[in-house]
């Protein structure tokens, strides 16, 4: 098998045939609630394999629920903060990992303002570390994470800004006034003459050393809308020169392979050295399709509703493969569609564990979507 990069990069993952009879099973205890990890770009696993972070709602829209922690090796549960508003079930309270896994970093709306929280896993204390923007997807391993102001109503937070989770220190690593003079012809054709009002969605590289963003025109000005604003373009930075790297004109929901300099942008993999491209042969090209790479970069996981990949159109598949032609469906949801009736639905998002034996997704069960964690045969 022709790997997605040429070194080995972290622990040797499972490879394609081992995740054939993979075992499958819930993360949570309990059935009849939402239970949901937010994003392909971040493991709900901690980085020493000991718990789980999640999101559980007992609400139809999961709109409101808890920040949890579920202890692997004995399925103890633990509730870090109750009651927490999201903005959808998409990616929830953005929850995840960092600073290596002492503490979960998440955010929720409090007075109509924003607020970016560090949970400390240990003590339990919750500590709000910023307020006025939002948060996207730092590393695991990293003491720092993306801030980005709201879509719909920016404000003064328009650039990209790094918050030291451990200090609570931060910092402008990029302005939206650098990436307008960087890339301005492109950007009056990607928006059709109008000026973005913000970067946005920006997701840090595994060594912390690159970023790639979106902009983002400010839309209806709604909270919970479609419409709040339009988002285009996917833009590469390096954090340390802050210096551009390049840009491709569409996002495709990006993931960074575990080297820091490629992207896996669906069906193509970016070398954001140069922004060359190549295709992988057998990705389906649907639009709406997450993939992210294993932590040895050898192997894909992506989820899909269409195509020869689902065993049932519109009920979502899971799919293992490498970067060339093997690939094989690990699992179809039971229900078509979502089981969320968020305005913006929970989608299956997966995810390797750090050591590749383990992946991540969301499922839907029918009325309700539950994190799964498939265990490979070695």
């Amino acid at each position: 098998m022709q790997h997605v990069m040429q070194n080995q990069l972290g622990p040797e993952s499972c490879d394609s045939q081992s995740w054939q009879g993979c075992q499958i099973k819930p993360v949570w205890p309990e059935q009849q609630v939402h239970a949901l990890h937010a994003y392909f770009n971040c493991c709900p696993e901690s980085p020493d394999g000991r718990w789980i972070v999640l999101f559980v709602s007992e609400q139809a829209d999961a709109q409101v629920g808890d920040i949890c922690l579920v202890e692997r090796a004995t399925d103890r549960t633990l509730i870090l903060d109750q009651g927490v508003q999201v903005e959808d079930a998409h990616r929830q309270a953005m929850q995840q990992w960092s600073a290596n896994g002492q503490y979960v970093i998440y955010m929720k709306p409090c007075q109509n303002q924003w607020q970016v929280i560090r949970a400390d896993v240990k003590t339990r204390e919750l500590t709000v570390l910023f307020t006025g923007a939002q948060l996207f997807c730092g590393q695991p391993l990293q003491d720092h994470v993306p801030l980005y102001g709201m879509p719909w109503a920016p404000g003064e937070h328009r650039d990209l800004v790094l918050l030291n989770v451990r200090t609570g220190e931060y910092r402008t690593a990029v302005t939206l006034k650098q990436v307008l003079a960087d890339h301005a012809l492109v950007i009056e054709r990607m928006f059709d003459g109008r000026v973005p009002d913000s970067i946005a969605y920006p997701v840090l590289s595994p060594d912390g050393s690159r970023v790639f963003f979106k902009l983002s025109c400010v839309g209806d000005k709604q909270y919970r809308s479609n419409k709040a604003s339009l988002r285009e373009g996917l833009f590469v930075y390096d954090l340390h020169k802050a210096l551009p790297l390049g840009l491709y004109p569409s996002w495709g929901h990006p993931a960074w392979m575990p080297d820091s300099k490629h992207v896996l942008r669906m069906n193509v993999i970016i070398d954001t050295d140069t922004m060359q491209t190549r295709e992988i042969p057998w990705y389906p090209s649907q639009s709406n399709s997450h993939a992210s790479s294993s932590p040895d970069g050898t192997m894909l996981v992506m989820d899909v509703a269409r195509d020869a990949f689902t065993a049932k159109e519109f009920h979502w598949a899971i799919v293992v493969g490498d970067d060339q032609t093997n690939w094989h469906r690990i699992h179809t949801d039971p229900a078509p569609r979502h089981g969320t009736t968020s305005w913006r639905p929970a989608h299956p998002h997966p995810v390797f564990s750090a050591d590749g034996k383990r992946i991540y997704f969301n499922a839907n069960m029918g009325d309700w979507t539950s994190l799964q964690v498939a265990h490979c045969i070695d």
